[in-house]
């Protein structure tokens, strides 16, 4: 699940089930810091595919769905 806060000076947009979040001084900033958090996480996971938990293996396999209907758009 993702969720936009406001702390009183930030923007904060988290993603539960990855464990990832992005951070800015607007929704825009904080969404484009999550989407840079997002291809960082998945560069590590597929650079270490052959040594995943069945866990992080789940979190490529997302990351892998989300970023190539990224592509198509």
């Amino acid at each position: 699940m993702i969720r936009l806060r406001f702390d009183g000076e930030r923007y904060w947009v988290s993603d539960d089930d990855l464990d990832l979040y992005g951070v800015g001084d607007t929704i825009a900033d904080a969404r484009q810091d999550y989407w840079l958090a997002a291809q960082d996480y998945y560069a590590d996971l597929s650079a270490n595919a052959d040594r995943l938990t069945s866990r992080l293996q789940v979190h490529l396999e997302v990351l892998q769905r989300v970023l190539l209907a990224e592509e198509k758009t």
